[in-house]
């Protein structure tokens, strides 16, 4: 008889125990993700990683704001390198939000080091975020007179 008065309130501190026990659960992954940022922030933060310039991956910029760099390199230093062709295509989203596009840099260099110069500077740039995926070229310790080589950069912004 007892039971049929108080099954309701049984009902409903069953249910109500199963409610806490998932936001428990809830409570535990949040933490477990918390730690795990807080950990990112301070590997981030360290002076091992300070001199890394992460506001270039936020950057907003224009085709042609972008390719007037490339161009502006090479009129500075039109003695070492000649752009025959620069094309620059808009990419996707990749995995860590940030777009990938693509920079197809067609030059001629007179000297194997003026090339790894213009590399240097590409890839240490202070505004755009550059990158050689794969590159390769001819050269061998015979060969002399300027270099035409094919680059294929890639850049990431938001």
């Amino acid at each position: 008889m007892l039971f049929v008065f108080t099954k309701d309130f049984y009902f409903e501190y069953v249910e109500t125990k199963a409610q806490s026990q998932t936001l428990q659960q809830t409570i535990t992954q949040k933490n477990e993700e918390y730690d795990k940022l807080t950990k990112i922030k301070s590997e981030i933060n360290s002076p091992k990683n300070k001199d890394l310039n992460l506001k270039k991956f936020l950057i907003k910029f224009s085709e042609d704001e972008l390719l007037d760099y490339f161009y502006t390199y090479s009129n500075d230093n039109f003695a070492k390198v000649k752009i025959d062709s620069l094309n620059f295509s808009q990419g996707n989203l990749n995995e860590f939000g940030l777009t990938q596009g693509q920079i197809d840099l067609v030059a001629t260099f007179t000297s194997e080091a003026d090339m790894m110069e213009m590399i240097d500077v590409l890839l240490k740039s202070e505004k755009y975020n550059l990158y050689i995926h794969d590159f390769s070229y001819q050269f061998g310790s015979d060969f002399t007179g300027p270099i035409k080589v094919s680059i294929p950069l890639k850049v990431l912004y938001k």
